[in-house]
């Protein structure tokens, strides 16, 4: 089984909308497209997982080095091995 990870990028108007609104938006359109029975069916049927929480919300979690938390939280995302420097 291989794994990719694929990113989504939006352009907006911060004038109309902030970053978390269309973040919000684009989470409930890909949990309504993976919610419908079937979708991926003749695609294998692929396992999807999703960040949790977003990268603001991360962000603002307490940690006394938000870089490597952040970093943390990306290998464990991955599944792979924290170096020895993250942990």
């Amino acid at each position: 089984m291989e794994k990719y990870t694929f990113t989504i990028t939006a352009e907006f108007d911060p004038e109309a909308t902030s970053a978390d609104d269309v973040g919000g938006a684009i989470d409930l359109l890909l949990d309504n497209a993976l919610s419908s029975p079937g979708i991926l069916d003749e695609h294998g049927d692929p396992t999807i997982r999703e960040v949790d929480g977003t990268l603001t919300e991360m962000l603002r979690k307490p940690d006394t080095d938000d870089a490597h938390y952040i970093l943390r939280e990306v290998y464990k995302f991955m599944g792979v091995p924290l170096p020895g420097f993250l942990e």
